[in-house]
């Protein structure tokens, strides 16, 4: 296939995202009591989220979406898959702004 190295990139840099949120998320959770007291750590926690299940749905499309051979359900997957997709875009946009509003107001 002409776009195995488009596949492979994607999986590369989904993975470079997936090990990034991992150190965020042992960094947030090894210094829960005392990071929660402090919103912009909450609004980190939540981006990370966000960004997770962005990665998440681009490894789950990556995979099965090139697997699947019936066409019925290879539409519906996709539909779900571009809802998820969507949902993560729109949360990642929304707290990065949350995160630059917070860091405005504390100066």
């Amino acid at each position: 296939n002409t776009y195995t190295y488009l596949l492979i990139v994607e999986a590369l840099v989904g993975l470079i995202v997936a090990l990034s949120n991992l150190i965020v998320i042992g960094i947030l959770i090894s210094g829960w009591k005392k990071l929660m007291k402090n919103h912009f750590y909450i609004v980190v926690a939540n981006l990370i989220v966000f960004t997770s299940l962005k990665a998440f749905v681009e490894f789950g499309f990556i995979l099965p979406y090139y697997v699947m051979q019936n066409e019925s359900k290879k539409t519906s997957y996709e539909l779900l898959i571009f809802n998820l997709s969507v949902l993560a875009d729109y949360g990642i946009l929304f707290f990065s702004v949350v995160i630059a509003v917070n860091r405005y107001l504390e100066i």
